[in-house]
C-alpha cells in the first residue's frame, strides 16, 4: 500500500523552518513554533499532527541551529520524531545563502489490537484473532533514523528554498510489517511586494517523491498587525484537493497567531468536515549570542 505519509500543512509559509532546516536563524532571534492540524475531520482515523520547534541564529559561527518535536497519527499508525538541525549562512552582496541539515529519530507504532480483518473473530476487546499471519494482535513499535538536507536563499525581494528528505529511505519492521518513509523533495519560493500600505506575499510550494507531484499556490496580504489570504492545493493534471482560507494576527511584539481552514474540492468533501490548523509563533525579538566583547587594552591616559 502507499498513501499520504509526509504531514500536510497549510501554514507552511508561516513557519519555513518546519520544511527547511537551512532556514534556522532567519527570524533574527529565538523563534518558537507550536502547530496543531486536524485533517479531514469527521473521518474515523483522520490524520492528526502536532509539532513544536525552535530555532535561533548563532552569530559566532555564522549559522543557525534548531530542534523539532513532531507527533503524527494517521489511522492506526502513530509516529513520534525528535530532530536537531544546523546550518551555515553565507552573506553576499546579492543576498544571503544558507545550507544545512536535520537529523532525527522516528518511532513508529502500530496499534494492532484495533485492526479488523474480514476473516477475523472478535468476541471482545480482549478475546479476538485477526486470522492473519502478518498483522499483529498487540501494539508494537520500532525506531528508525531520519534526515533532511536543505538550501535557502533570501534577498530584499524573495525567498527560495530546496529540501531533500529521506532520499535513501530506511526500512524497518514493526513485527512482520515493513515500513519505509517515502523520499520527498520540496521547492519553496515567496515574493515580497509592497502595494501602497499593504504587504503582499505570493508563495509556491511544490512537493514530490519523483512519481507524484503536489503544488500549493498561496497569497497572503498583511495590513498592520492583521493578515489573511488563501491557498489552493493539488493543482496538477490529476488532482485539485482543497481551497484554503488563512487568517492571523500579530498579538504583540512576541506572539503571532495564525489559523487556516481547508475547504474540500474533491469527492472527500462529501464525508469530511474540512481541515483545521492553528499555529502560534513566539519570537524573542532580542539579539542573542552576537559575540564576545572586544579584548580590553589597558592604555595610560594621555595628558
Amino acid at each position: 500500500m502507499s498513501a499520504q505519509q509526509a504531514p500536510q500543512h497549510s501554514l507552511y509559509m508561516i513557519d519555513q523552518y518546519n520544511i527547511n532546516p537551512a532556514y534556522a536563524g532567519f527570524d533574527r532571534s529565538l523563534s518558537v513554533n507550536l502547530n496543531y492540524r486536524g485533517q479531514w475531520t469527521g473521518l474515523e482515523g483522520n490524520p492528526v499532527q502536532f509539532y513544536a520547534n525552535g530555532h535561533l541564529p548563532i552569530y559566532l559561527l555564522n549559522g543557525g541551529a534548531g530542534f523539532s518535536l513532531r507527533r503524527d497519527r494517521t489511522g492506526l499508525i502513530n509516529r513520534t520524531e525528535v530532530s536537531i538541525s544546523y546550518n551555515t549562512v553565507i552573506s553576499q552582496q546579492y543576498g544571503t545563502f544558507s545550507i544545512g541539515g536535520r537529523l532525527g529519530l522516528q518511532q513508529s507504532r502500530l496499534t494492532g489490537d484495533q485492526l479488523i480483518t474480514p476473516e477475523g473473530e472478535y468476541i471482545s476487546q480482549v478475546i479476538f484473532t485477526h486470522n492473519d499471519p502478518i498483522l499483529p494482535e498487540n501494539r508494537i513499535s520500532s525506531i528508525l533514523p531520519t534526515w533532511t538536507i536543505g538550501a535557502f536563499f533570501r534577498n530584499n525581494y524573495f525567498d527560495a528554498g530546496l529540501t531533500i528528505t529521506d532520499f535513501v529511505p530506511n526500512r524497518i519492521s514493526i513485527g512482520d510489517t515493513g515500513i519505509a518513509n517515502n523520499k520527498l523533495a520540496s521547492l519553496y519560493t515567496q515574493i515580497s511586494l509592497i502595494i501602497r500600505d499593504l504587504e503582499v506575499k505570493p508563495s509556491l510550494l511544490i512537493k514530490s517523491d519523483l512519481n507524484v507531484h503536489q503544488t500549493d499556490l498561496s497569497l497572503i496580504v498583511k495590513s498592520g498587525s492583521v493578515f489573511g489570504g488563501g491557498s489552493i492545493r493539488g493543482f496538477n493534471s490529476t488532482s485539485l484537493e482543497s481551497f484554503v482560507i488563512i487568517g492571523g494576527i500579530k498579538l504583540n511584539d512576541h506572539y503571532t497567531l495564525s489559523y487556516s481552514y481547508d475547504v474540500g474540492i474533491n469527492e472527500i468533501r462529501t464525508v469530511s468536515q474540512g481541515s483545521h490548523e492553528i499555529h502560534i509563533n513566539y519570537n524573542l525579538n532580542k539579539l542573542i549570542g552576537i559575540g564576545l566583547p572586544p579584548e580590553i587594552i589597558y592604555n595610560p591616559r594621555n595628558l
